[in-house]
C-alpha cells in the first residue's frame, strides 16, 4: 500500500487511496502536521507573529498549523513552503485544498491562501482571501488579473467564536493561467477568468497562508490537511 509521506513532497503519486476522507491522485505536496517538527518558514511584517503547531485545536489528528499576527495593527504573518520545479502534467490543472479555521475579528483583517507558481517563464500568483468586513461576516475574494481583488461571495456569516473549520478548495489551469473554480463551506463558485501573470526566470513555487490583523490585537489561522495536487 502506497502511504503519503507527512509532509514530504510526493511527485507524480499514481494511487487512489482514501485519506481523511480524501481521494488522492497525482499528489505534489501534502502536509496533515501531525508531527513534531514544523516544515513551514516564518516570515513576520511588523511584529511578533508566531507559525507552529498547535496541539490544542485540531480538526483530524493530533496538530495543526497555527499562524498568529503579533498584538500591533497592520501587522502580518505568514507560512510559506518552497518547491523546486513542479511538474504539473499534460492538462496544467491543479487543485489547492486544505481545512482553515478563521480567527478574524474586525473590518480590515484578513487571512489569505496563496499558490504562487513559476516555471522560469513567468510567475502566475492564483490566491484566495477571506476579508472580515464585520464581526463574524465575511467577504471570500480571488487576486485577479489586473493585481487587485474581486469577491466571489459577500456578507458570509461565518460564527469565528468557536472552533470551525471550513473546507478550501480551488482550481486554477496554470498553462492557460485561468481560475476554473473555488469551493468553500460546500459551496462551489465556477469560474473562467484570468490569474496574474508576469514574466520571471524562476523555478521555484512557493505556497503561502497568511493572516493580517487590522487592530492592535493579535489575530490567528489554522490549517489542516494541506494539499497541492494535479487533478
Amino acid at each position: 500500500m502506497v502511504k503519503l509521506s507527512n509532509g514530504i513532497p510526493v511527485s507524480l503519486l499514481r494511487a487512489v487511496q482514501t485519506y481523511g476522507g480524501y481521494i488522492f491522485g497525482d499528489t505534489l505536496y501534502f502536509d496533515n502536521f501531525d508531527s513534531t517538527l514544523l516544515k513551514w518558514t516564518k516570515i513576520d511584517v511588523g511584529g511578533a507573529g508566531t507559525v507552529a503547531l498547535d496541539a490544542t485545536i485540531a480538526a483530524t489528528g493530533t496538530t495543526s498549523l497555527k499562524v498568529t499576527t503579533g498584538a500591533l495593527a497592520t501587522n502580518d504573518t505568514y507560512a510559506y513552503q518552497s518547491f523546486g520545479t513542479l511538474p504539473i502534467g499534460a492538462s496544467g490543472v491543479v487543485r489547492l485544498s486544505c481545512l482553515i479555521r478563521l480567527g478574524l475579528a474586525v473590518n480590515g483583517d484578513w487571512a489569505k491562501v496563496d499558490f504562487t507558481f513559476n516555471d522560469g517563464v513567468s510567475t502566475r500568483e492564483p490566491t484566495i482571501r477571506f476579508l472580515c468586513t464585520a464581526a463574524n461576516t465575511m467577504s471570500l475574494q480571488y487576486y485577479n488579473s489586473a493585481a487587485g481583488w474581486t469577491n466571489l461571495a459577500a456578507g458570509l456569516a461565518l460564527d469565528m467564536s468557536v472552533i470551525r473549520w471550513y473546507m478550501l478548495e480551488f482550481d486554477v489551469d496554470l498553462i492557460n493561467n485561468k481560475y476554473l473554480a473555488v469551493s468553500f463551506g460546500g459551496i462551489r463558485y465556477p469560474l473562467n477568468v484570468s490569474t496574474t501573470s508576469n514574466a520571471s526566470t524562476t523555478n521555484t513555487s512557493v505556497v503561502i497562508v497568511e493572516v493580517y490583523t487590522a487592530a492592535a490585537v493579535a489575530k490567528s489561522i489554522w490549517i489542516e490537511e494541506f494539499m497541492l495536487r494535479m487533478i
